[in-house]
C-alpha cells in the first residue's frame, strides 16, 4: 500500500509529519499496549497518494550537511537563568533571542495533567514552561502545520527544539527550507511513553496521599548540576534522587525507550538541527580550567544559520571553543545509539499489570544496590570487578 502502513512501528519515530500532511486525514495516532503513539490509517479514506511516505523522516533519512561542526563549552552569565536551566542556559538565550525579535518559540512542556506536549511561546514571561530537560515522549499535535503556516505568511523568525527524530520530522514535513526558521536538536537518549510517566505519577501519588501538581525533572536547588529533580503536592514538596528512584533509574540506564530509540539512525555526529545542546558532562576532566559550576552545556554548531544565530549571543556566555570528541567522548549517543535491554519488554509488561507493586519492589532493589555501593570500600569494588570480569 502506498502509504505510512509501510513502516513498521520499532522503526516509527512519532513525529506525527503524517498525521499532519494527509489530506484526507485518514490517519490517526492510536497508542500502543506500551503507551507509545504509532500512526494507524484509515484506509476507506486513504486517497494512496503517498504523501505520508515521502513526508516520512524513517522512510526519508537524509544527512545533507557539510558544515563542519564548531563545538563549545557554554555557560550563560546570568546566574538566574544558569540556575533555572538544566545545563548551561544555552536554549534560553537562543529562545530568548527570537522572542526579541519578535519570533515564536517551540518546544516541550508538561501541562497541567503532567502530560508532555510541544507548544507555541511567544512572550518572554511564559518561557519558563520550555526550560528544563523532560525524560518523556511529547505529543507533536498540529505543531507542524502551525510552524509552516507562520512560516509562509509571516518573515519573523521560528525556533524549533526537540529530540533529532522531531527535528527530522518537521524537515520532511516542510520539505524545503525556510531563512527565518532555527532548529535545535538535542543530545537525546531515547524517550519512556507518556502512559508510563502517567502510572509512576499515579505511583507518587498513591505514596504521598496527595496529587502531584508540578515535576521537575532536573533541579539544581535541590540536586545541583546532576540527574535528579523534585516534584510537589499542595502540601509537599520531595527530592528526586536519579539513583533511586524507579522511573529515573529507567530512563538512565535505557530500560523503557521506545523501540525506534535502540536503532536511533540520529545517534551520531551527523546533525539534523542547526544547533545542537545537551550536558557538557565530563567537562571537568576535558577543560578543567573552565568554570562549570552549576551546570554547563555542550554546544555544537552543525549549519552557517546555527553560526549566525549562536553569533549574536555569544557574549552572554562564558564559552570555551572545545572538540567534538571531547563532547562524544562523555555524550555516548554522539557515537551509537542506547544498546536495546533483555529486560525491556519483560518491564513494561510487569508494570502495566500492577504498576503499585512492580514501582515498589523495582524502588526497593536499587535503593539496596545504591547503598551497598556506598558502604562498599573502593579497593573492594575494584576487587569484585576484576573478579567478575576476569
Amino acid at each position: 500500500m502506498n502509504n505510512i502502513s509501510a513502516l513498521e512501528n520499532k522503526f516509527c519515530f512519532s513525529c506525527q509529519s503524517c498525521v499532519q500532511i494527509c489530506p484526507t486525514s485518514c490517519i490517526s495516532m492510536t497508542e500502543s499496549e506500551e503507551g507509545f503513539l504509532y500512526p494507524t490509517v484509515n484506509e476507506k479514506l486513504c486517497l494512496q497518494c503517498g504523501l505520508c511516505k515521502t513526508h516520512c523522516p524513517a522512510l526519508n533519512l537524509s544527512f545533507p550537511n557539510s558544515f563542519e561542526t564548531i563545538s563549545y563549552a557554554a555557560k550563560t552569565k546570568n546566574h538566574e537563568i544558569l540556575m533555572n536551566s538544566s545545563s548551561g542556559g544555552v536554549f534560553y538565550e537562543l529562545a530568548n533571542l527570537v522572542l526579541s525579535e519578535n519570533g515564536l518559540v517551540y518546544g516541550c512542556y508538561l501541562d497541567d495533567h503532567l502530560c508532555a506536549r510541544h507548544t507555541l511561546i511567544d512572550k518572554k514571561e511564559n518561557l519558563f514552561i520550555l526550560q528544563k530537560s523532560k525524560y518523556v515522549e511529547s505529543d507533536l499535535t498540529s505543531i507542524y502545520s502551525g510552524i509552516k503556516n507562520h512560516l509562509e505568511k509571516n518573515s519573523s523568525p521560528v525556533l524549533f527544539t526537540g529530540t533529532p527524530c522531531q527535528v527530522a520530522g518537521l524537515k520532511s514535513f516542510l520539505q524545503k527550507s525556510y531563512s527565518n526558521l532555527y532548529t535545535v536538536d538535542l543530545i537525546c537518549h531515547g524517550v519512556p511513553s507518556r502512559k508510563l510517566f502517567s502510572l509512576y505519577i499515579n505511583w507518587l501519588e498513591s505514596k504521598f496521599k496527595e496529587k502531584i501538581i508540578y515535576y521537575d525533572f532536573r533541579n539544581k536547588h535541590v540536586a545541583g548540576w546532576t540527574c535528579g529533580g523534585k516534584t510537589k503536592t499542595k502540601t509537599k514538596t520531595k527530592i528526586i534522587n536519579g539513583d533511586t528512584d524507579p522511573y529515573y533509574y529507567m530512563f538512565l540506564h535505557g530500560l523503557v525507550y521506545k523501540e525506534s530509540c535502540y536503532t536511533c539512525p540520529f545517534a551520531n555526529k551527523n546533525r539534523v538541527g542547526d544547533i545542537t545542546i545537551g550536558d557538557f558532562w565530563g567537562i571537568d576532566k576535558e577543560i578543567p580550567d573552565f568554570d562549570y559550576k552549576d551546570g554547563t552545556s555542550a554546544v555544537l554548531i552543525n549549519t552557517n544559520k546555527g553560526k549566525d544565530l549562536f553569533s549574536k549571543i555569544e557574549n552572554s556566555f562564558s564559552l570555551q571553543l572545545t572538540s567534538l570528541s571531547k563532547i562524544a567522548l562523555w555524550n555516548h549517543n554522539l557515537n551509537t545509539p542506547t544498546c536495546l535491554p533483555k529486560i525491556r519488554k519483560k518491564i513494561y509488561r510487569k508494570i502495566f499489570s500492577n504498576p503499585k507493586k512492580y514501582f515498589f519492589f523495582f524502588k526497593l532493589k536499587i535503593t539496596v544496590i545504591f547503598l551497598l555501593k556506598k558502604i562498599i570500600p573502593k579497593n573492594l569494588k575494584n576487587l569484585i570487578k576484576r573478579i567478575l570480569y576476569a
